[in-house]
């Protein structure tokens, strides 16, 4: 099938992240405070951050009343920014490449917090772009179908003729059924060369 737009997906394939980093910093901080907060919990609480239910403050008082834990604004957004790394070395050009020949989007799960750090390190990656889907702004998050479904109304794609670029299986599936061709990012370093030689075929 013809591929006439790329839809990137972020982190794990434009940008690195670190969920580890993430991980290790919070629990330093129930270490610190010494409380085991409930992960369940802390996890919706991150899903509905990056559906834009919560302003920054909000996001801080939600996080410590679940958790129990009298940390500092400053010392959750410390930990909670610890995922996040930067570019990739080759994110820029794969982007400008995939402008040359398609109409180029991104659709990312991300929030406020996370955007306001990486904008700046990211100008000349999405420059390239038309449009930037992020999930805080537009209140969907993937895998939900109607994150998928935002774009195409939104951005004129349709499924079939579009490339969708991500790294995890379960927004992948989610893209393959509702029609988009698809690229499982696995390993950063051979994304660049495959997407190259998969934009020169088509």
């Amino acid at each position: 099938m013809k591929i006439e737009n790329v839809l990137f997906d972020l982190g794990g394939v434009l940008y690195e992240i670190a969920p580890a980093r993430m991980r290790e910093a919070f629990a330093a901080l129930s270490m610190k405070y010494g409380v085991a907060p409930e992960r369940d919990e802390l996890f919706k609480i991150f899903d509905d951050m990056e559906r834009g239910a919560y302003k920054e403050e909000e996001f801080f008082h939600a996080l410590r009343h679940a958790a129990q834990m009298p940390a500092s604004d400053d010392e959750i957004r410390s930990a909670w920014n610890a995922i996040l790394v930067g570019p990739y070395d080759f994110a820029p050009e794969l982007s400008r490449k995939a402008a040359e020949k398609f109409r180029v989007a991104l659709l990312s799960n991300t929030n406020r917090i996370h955007h306001d750090c990486f904008v700046a390190q990211t100008r000349e990656v999405f420059a390239p772009m038309e449009r930037l889907f992020f999930s805080f702004e537009i209140g969907l998050r993937k895998p939900d179908p109607e994150a998928f479904l935002h774009v195409v109304e939104n951005a004129g794609f349709k499924p079939e003729n579009t490339l969708f670029v991500e790294d995890t299986p379960a927004n992948l599936e989610t893209a393959k059924k509702l029609g988009f061709q698809v690229y499982h990012a696995a390993e950063p370093w051979r994304t660049f060369d495959e997407l190259n030689v998969l934009f020169k075929q088509s």
